[in-house]
């Protein structure tokens, strides 16, 4: 599976049916062609003077770094809220739907 990374500010789009997934996702491989690697793993400890980050998956040297701690989601803590919300990330079932057809929801298109 490709590691993808999602604009959250263009997910109303996609709820609301004016844009497709596709349309808000890019591969994590695009940051390769600006000399950034994605490396998904947990830090252990960071040794700045040697600029060294050590992690689960390994050393690697860097001379910039970037901790991106991510987002948990727990839909299931919410009563209600796998039954009445649209998700399109979270959830595969409804990625295909737009939330006016979830949700009840008018969706006006605006020229």
């Amino acid at each position: 599976m490709k590691a993808l990374i999602y604009f959250n500010p263009s997910l109303l789009w996609l709820m609301v049916g004016l844009r497709g997934r596709e349309k808000i996702q890019r591969p994590l491989s695009r940051l390769q062609r600006k000399g950034i690697r994605f490396i998904n793993a947990s830090v252990q400890r960071i040794d700045f003077d040697d600029r060294i980050v050590h992690t689960s998956g390994g050393s690697e040297p860097f001379d910039y770094l970037v901790i991106a701690l991510g987002a948990s989601t727990f839909p299931e803590k919410i009563p209600g809220f796998s039954e009445a919300a649209c998700n399109p990330i979270l959830c595969r079932e409804q990625s295909d739907r737009s939330a006016s057809e979830h949700a009840g929801f008018v969706t006006l298109k605006i020229r």
